[in-house]
């Protein structure tokens, strides 16, 4: 089985206010037991660069599988992102993986009053599927949208 996945940015109409994701589309291959069965970390995996000027940030993230399959025949939580550098003071519970899903979850907060880009190293977790999935490609998006106080 081969899931592949791609970053995505959504645009957000806010002044002042902008967001880039730096990685390749990245492939994994499920062919041994232990592919399954425990989750493994690709550190550094991706770069967030957020722009702002002086306002409370809020990263969100979700996953989208491909168009053309249905929603109950894929994994439904294949992947995990956590924060492995930040240039800023952040929580430190961003640092702890949290699931991405089919619905947007906040995967960065923090109050900024630098006003040059600042870039987020995060890691991807690829989170055991388990066997009751279907060994075909997968391909997912994942979304990134951007909004500020």
């Amino acid at each position: 089985m081969l899931i592949n996945v791609s970053f995505v940015c959504n645009k957000v109409h806010a002044q002042n206010l902008t967001l880039s994701v730096q990685s390749s589309s990245l492939n994994f291959d499920y062919s041994k037991e232990s592919d399954f069965e425990t989750s493994r970390t690709i550190q550094k995996a991706f770069k967030l660069t957020v722009s702002s000027r002086n306002r409370g940030i809020f990263i969100y993230g979700r996953i989208q599988p491909s168009a053309n399959v249905l929603m109950s025949s894929v994994p439904q939580n294949p992947f995990g992102v956590k924060v492995n550098y930040s240039p800023v003071t952040i929580s430190s519970s961003y640092f702890q993986p949290r699931n991405l899903t089919f619905s947007d979850i906040t995967v960065l907060a923090y109050n900024s009053r630098i006003t040059r880009p600042i870039a987020f190293d995060f890691d991807l977790i690829l989170n055991p599927i388990g066997y009751t999935i279907a060994p075909e490609n997968y391909d997912y998006s994942i979304i990134f949208t951007i909004t500020e106080q």
